[in-house]
């Protein structure tokens, strides 16, 4: 705990730490349009064009890992976002 928090307080936390989505990269990934994004971020169902049904690493169109997801031809579902809550 006192090497992360040593990290934090000079600012190389990302030293030791790993983002969300390198859990997740053996799954393929796809990136949201900002129309897209705004409705994953709102709880809407949307439709995201990819290669073949499963699950997805979700990108908004700035790259920021946004959501994982189960994709088929009548849309994506949300299995867990990872985004941050806007006010």
């Amino acid at each position: 705990m006192e090497q992360i928090e040593n990290a934090a307080d000079e600012g190389e936390i990302g030293k030791i730490l790993l983002p969300a989505d390198s859990v997740f990269e053996g799954l393929p990934s796809v990136t949201a349009s900002p129309e897209q994004e705004f409705a994953i971020r709102n709880g809407q169902r949307v439709t995201l064009s990819v290669p073949a049904d499963g699950r997805y690493r979700v990108y908004a169109p700035d790259g920021s890992f946004i959501a994982l997801a189960d994709a088929s031809r009548y849309g994506i579902k949300i299995l867990k976002s990872f985004f941050e809550v806007r006010p």
